[in-house]
């Protein structure tokens, strides 16, 4: 766990380790783009089958994956009121501005070409969490993300580990007693 100092060395609070999975963290670190280039080819998949792409191969060109299509042709139909507004709207943002990104002139140095990568990944993985997190299992779209949560307090590690350890003790204890207290020869 990391901690945070003060500026006179004095240890403040500390810092939560980050939910980001070391698989998808090495994938992104080792081939910056290659999350986002992955993502491209999932949805040139799913669009494949779509009329737009069919209309796109019969005038002898490839249909250009969007992010956009995917979002208007398969997630959002799919989903259906799983999709909270506010999460549609910012899913929509993003693959406006990841369509956008791949739609530039390539970039005028490497260290620019590396940033962009970069960031196409990141917004990439956002975008992968939200549609996780409303279609599939809410915590699950945490571990999807390049941009880490991090929670902030003055409780260790240890001391988190012992409370949870504690909550659990304590609900198993509850159910037992309940269950014990159910039973016909309870009362005897």
């Amino acid at each position: 766990m990391e901690t945070v100092e003060g500026a006179d060395g004095d240890t403040l609070f500390r810092v939560a380790p980050t939910r980001v999975t070391d698989g998808i963290a090495k994938m992104a670190s080792d081939e910056a783009g290659r999350l986002y280039a992955l993502a491209l080819l999932g949805i040139a998949r799913f669009l494949g089958a779509r009329v737009g792409a069919r209309d796109a191969a019969d005038q002898g060109r490839q249909p250009v994956p969007s992010f956009v299509a995917y979002l208007l042709q398969v997630l959002f139909p799919n989903a259906g009121n799983r999709l909270a507004p506010k999460t549609r709207d910012e899913l929509r943002s993003i693959a406006e501005t990841l369509d956008e990104m791949g739609s530039h002139l390539p970039a005028s140095s490497p260290e620019e070409a590396l940033q962009r990568a970069r960031v196409a990944d990141r917004l990439t993985q956002r975008f992968k969490a939200l549609e996780t997190e409303g279609t599939e299992d809410a915590a699950l779209g945490d571990y999807l993300q390049l941009t880490p949560k991090r929670s902030y307090g003055l409780a260790s590690e240890g001391e988190l580990e012992m409370a949870v350890t504690n909550k659990i003790r304590k609900a198993k204890f509850s159910a037992a007693v309940k269950t014990q207290n159910r039973s016909p020869s309870a009362g005897r």
